[in-house]
């Protein structure tokens, strides 16, 4: 799904919002890819799409619990009737900011996971065009497997030790964003962000440098507007740049691993384990190290992987 660049933390939403069973909200303009993620993300895990322009046409009663329902908002307000109880897995809605408006607008927003588009240009029209044209979306899983790595996430909450390291590297980010009078409310704090963070070890493994990552990735989702969500990456990158550009890169450097550009994601992972740490606060010095770890072993596989290509030619 990433294969359309400037969609990243979009498609980021979407999955974990699919694994922590959470609604999602993309907000955008009108003419954003919005319909074409979602029916990538349908058909490679086999769910059934229902598809609305309004709520009021959404057929409450007999919507299969496995089936994704997407509703697309195109007049200025968001129905009341969203927050009434669905049978479905999840509600994906895409809609533009003038549809919060008011209180009670503002209030049924707050309960999504959320990521901001905009249009493409460039570049990146470029491979939007590319991704739909010329990929081919073969399904990768079913909705049963999603409903188990589901439930495998929520048995993570269930360990003290899993609820302590969300805690020791989430608590630091809310305290920082409050005091910069961004509002993270106690319910995304206690609910809504523990099960991001569970969905995104569960997606990606449970290890040292994900418990770092998750964090960072699942605080991006509570922003409540665009101008929010860039002022979080500002007042995060200002207070722990290196170790946020760290986490870019390792990420960047398994993305790359994983689709088989190993010859860049070595050198990704070079930047990564060739960081001079020495100088940053003991507390982000731990965590740049943790991260430092992950690099060196990946280029520890890479370097397995290229004596066994040269032993076979």
């Amino acid at each position: 799904m990433k294969n359309i660049a400037g969609y990243d933390e979009a498609v980021d939403a979407l999955v974990l919002g699919l694994v922590a069973r959470e609604d999602v909200m993309l907000v955008g303009p009108r003419g954003t890819a919005f319909t074409h993620l979602v029916w990538t993300l349908a058909r490679l895990v086999q769910a059934q799409l229902t598809t609305t322009t309004s709520a009021e046409e959404w057929p409450h009663d007999n919507v299969n619990p496995s089936r994704l329902v997407f509703i697309e908002i195109v007049n200025a307000t968001l129905p009341p009737r969203l927050i009434e109880k669905k049978n479905a897995w999840i509600l994906i809605v895409a809609a533009n900011e003038e549809a919060f408006k008011g209180e009670e607008m503002s209030a049924l927003y707050d309960r999504f996971v959320k990521a901001y588009v905009q249009r493409l240009d460039g570049r990146d029209l470029l491979s939007a065009v590319k991704a739909v044209w010329l990929s081919n979306y073969k399904p990768i899983a079913s909705m049963e497997d999603v409903e188990v790595l589901h439930r495998y996430a929520i048995s993570l909450l269930r360990q003290e030790d899993i609820i302590e390291s969300y805690y020791e590297n989430m608590a630091p980010f809310v305290e920082l964003l409050r005091m910069m009078r961004i509002a993270v409310s106690d319910e995304h704090v206690i609910n809504t962000l523990p099960k991001l963070y569970a969905a995104y070890l569960a997606i990606h493994g449970v290890s040292p440098e994900n418990m770092i990552s998750a964090t960072y990735d699942a605080i991006l989702h509570v922003a409540q507007s665009r101008e929010e969500l860039q002022n979080i990456k500002e007042i995060i990158d200002e207070s722990y740049g290196e170790t946020i550009n760290l986490i870019h890169l390792l990420s960047d450097g398994r993305q790359l691993f994983e689709i088989g550009d190993v010859r860049t994601a070595w050198e990704v992972f070079q930047e990564v384990a060739s960081h001079d740490v020495r100088n940053l606060p003991p507390n982000l010095r731990q965590k740049a190290e943790v991260l430092i770890s992950a690099a060196n072993e990946y280029i520890k596989k890479i370097q397995k992987i290229a004596h066994i290509v040269q032993e076979g030619a």
